[in-house]
C-alpha cells in the first residue's frame, strides 16, 4: 500500500521516499503548486505573503527593494 506524503513533503511516481518540497512551491497532500506573485516559499510547506519592503515575484524570488524605492504594503509583486 502506498502511504501519502506529510505536509512539506513531495513526491514522483514510483518513487519510494517522500522529499523536501523545492524552493518556490507549496507542497500539500503530496503534490506541489507554484508560489503566485506576491508570494514566496523556500523549502517550506507553504507559500508566505511578501513583506514590506521586499519584491516577491512568485516562486522563492524574495528580494529587498533597491535603495531609493520602497513597498509598503505586503503580499506585492
Amino acid at each position: 500500500m502506498c502511504l501519502n506524503c506529510d505536509t512539506g513533503k513531495v513526491s514522483s511516481i514510483g518513487a519510494s521516499v517522500c522529499s523536501g518540497c523545492p524552493s518556490g512551491y507549496e507542497c500539500i497532500d503530496g503534490s506541489q503548486t507554484p508560489c503566485d506573485e506576491g508570494y514566496y516559499s523556500n523549502n517550506e510547506e507553504s507559500c508566505k505573503i511578501c513583506d514590506e519592503g521586499f519584491m516577491c515575484l512568485g516562486a522563492s524570488d524574495h528580494r529587498a527593494c533597491p535603495p531609493g524605492t520602497s513597498q509598503p504594503n505586503k503580499g506585492q509583486p
